[in-house]
C-alpha cells in the first residue's frame, strides 16, 4: 500500500529533539522523537522505520493512501452529515423580547412571545420530524428566553414526553443573559427541563458590564449574574461567553481571572470560557475588530483561559459542516412559528423556510444555505477540518469570504500549551 501524508497535518518544531504533529480531520495528536521526525518525508520508504510506528501513524490519519482524494472525503463526509443526521436540532425563540439594552445586540425586539397556539404547532412539527431522527437537541433562546419561562417549562415536558415515548436522546440548552437566572430557576431549568448547558454572557468586570449590558429598567446586572452563576453551577454546565470589541478588551483578562480565582472555577469541571468577536452591526461597527486583528487579541488570552485544568475542554474538534444551519436537520424557530436556517436571522419574514404550520419550504433562503460553496481561499487549508470555511450568513454577506475560527488559526499556540501540559503529567 503506497502512502503519502495527509494534507491536514500540521506540524511544529519544538526541539532538536521533538516534533508536535497533529491532524485536523482526525484531531489527532502525537510527538515526533528526533528518530522519527523525518517519517513523513520519507514514505517512499517507510521500511526504515518500525512497522509500529508507521501503523499507529495511518489509524491516526498522518499517513493516508496516496490515491486517495481528501477533499473528496471530506465532501462525503459533508454531504453524509447534511442529508442523514441521527439528530435534529431546534434552535427555539421564546420571545423576541428582553430585559437589557445592548448596544451591539443584531436582533430585532419586537417584544413578541410564543403564544399557545404557536408552541402547540411546534410540537407537533417537531414530533412530525422525529420519525426520521434518534435524538432532539433543543436550544432556548430569544430575546431574554427566561422572560418565557413557563412557555420553556411547558414544551420541555412535552419534548421530553415524546422522546421518552419514541426511545429517543433529549438534550436541551438555553442562551440567558442570566438576569432571571435565579436558584429556583436553574433547579426548574435543570431537573425539569433537562436543560444541561446554560451559555451566560459577561462583557467586562462590574463597571464595564454594566454600561455595556445594560438593563431597560437602567438596574446594574453584573453582581446579580455572578451570583446566580454560583447558583446555577450544580443543576448544569455554564459557558460564560465574553463578547470582546475595543471598548471592553483590556478587562478580558481581569475577567477571567475573576472568574478562575475569586470565584474559584479554575477547576470547576462544569465552567468554561467562550470568548468571541462582537458582530459588526449598523451603528456599532466602528467599536468592531475584524477577524484579523480579533486573532492577536485571542492568541494573547490563550494563556489566561487555558488553565492546565481546562485545557481538555479547549482541544480541537473537527466538525463535517461549517455550521448546522447547512445540515437538513437543523431550523431556528421564531415566537410566530417561522421556520430559519440561522438563529440570526429569527424575526425576520423575508429568510423563512417554512412555518410550524404549513411545514419547510425548498426556497431559495434554504438552498443558499444547503448548497453554499466552499470559500476558494480554504480549499488548500490543512486546518479546513476544524471549521469548514466558517459562518455561512457572515459569508453570504462578505461574498463568501473565509470567517476563520480563532481556535483553527491559533492551532500552534493552542498546541504548544497542550503539550507543556502533557509533560507535565508524564
Amino acid at each position: 500500500m503506497k502512502l503519502k501524508p495527509s494534507k491536514f497535518n500540521t506540524l511544529v518544531s519544538i526541539d532538536a529533539d521533538n516534533t508536535l504533529l497533529f491532524n485536523a480531520k482526525n484531531t489527532s495528536f502525537v510527538v515526533l522523537d528526533e528518530k522519527n521526525r523525518s517519517i513523513l518525508d520519507e514514505t517512499d520508504h517507510l521500511e526504515k522505520y518500525e512497522k509500529e510506528v508507521v501503523e499507529h501513524l495511518i489509524d491516526m490519519g498522518f499517513l493516508v493512501q496516496r490515491d486517495i482524494d481528501e477533499k473528496r472525503v471530506l465532501q462525503f463526509e459533508q454531504n453524509k452529515a447534511a442529508y442523514r443526521s441521527d439528530t435534529l436540532f431546534m434552535t427555539i425563540a421564546v420571545t423576541l423580547d428582553c430585559n437589557m439594552a445592548c448596544a451591539y445586540c443584531y436582533e430585532d425586539k419586537t417584544g413578541q412571545f410564543m403564544n399557545d397556539e404557536t408552541a402547540g404547532a411546534l410540537v407537533e412539527f417537531v414530533q412530525t420530524q422525529m420519525a426520521d431522527y434518534k435524538r432532539l437537541h433543543v436550544t432556548w433562546t430569544g430575546g431574554e428566553p427566561l422572560m418565557a419561562l413557563d412557555t420553556i417549562t411547558s414544551m420541555s415536558q412535552k419534548f421530553i414526553s415524546l422522546c421518552e415515548t419514541t426511545s429517543c436522546d433529549y438534550y436541551a440548552s438555553i442562551i440567558t443573559n442570566g438576569v432571571l437566572l435565579d436558584e429556583g430557576t436553574s433547579k426548574i431549568l435543570g431537573r425539569d427541563c433537562k436543560v444541561r448547558d446554560f451559555q451566560i454572557t459577561v462583557d467586562g468586570m462590574a463597571e464595564t458590564h454594566n454600561k455595556r449590558r445594560l438593563m431597560k429598567d437602567k438596574s446594574d446586572s453584573f453582581d446579580t449574574i455572578v451570583k446566580n452563576i454560583r447558583t446555577a453551577l450544580p443543576y448544569s454546565a455554564i459557558t460564560l461567553r465574553m463578547n470582546l470589541d475595543k471598548e471592553n478588551s483590556k478587562e478580558s483578562s481581569d475577567l477571567v481571572k475573576f472568574f478562575y480565582e475569586d470565584e474559584g472555577y479554575k477547576d470547576h469541571p462544569g465552567f468554561m470560557i467562550s470568548i468571541k468577536n462582537v458582530k459588526s452591526t449598523s451603528g456599532y461597527d466602528s467599536h468592531c475588530y475584524s477577524c484579523h486583528d480579533f486573532l492577536p487579541l485571542y492568541e494573547g488570552l490563550m494563556p489566561e483561559f487555558l488553565a492546565s485544568e481546562k485545557i481538555e475542554k479547549y482541544f480541537p474538534k473537527s466538525t463535517n459542516m461549517a455550521c448546522g444551519a447547512q445540515c437538513m436537520a437543523s431550523y431556528a424557530v421564531d415566537p410566530a412559528g417561522d421556520l430559519f436556517k440561522c438563529y440570526e436571522e429569527v424575526g425576520k419574514p423575508e429568510h423563512r423556510v417554512g412555518t410550524v404550520f404549513t411545514d419547510i419550504d425548498v426556497n431559495k433562503r434554504n438552498l443558499d444555505y444547503m448548497f453554499m460553496p466552499l470559500p476558494e481561499a480554504c480549499e488548500d487549508c490543512n486546518v479546513l477540518p476544524l471549521c469548514q470555511g466558517g459562518c455561512p450568513i457572515a459569508r453570504m454577506e462578505n461574498g463568501n469570504e473565509p470567517i476563520c475560527s480563532p481556535a483553527a488559526k491559533t492551532l500552534e499556540t493552542y498546541l504548544r500549551h497542550y503539550y507543556d501540559q502533557w509533560l507535565k503529567e508524564e
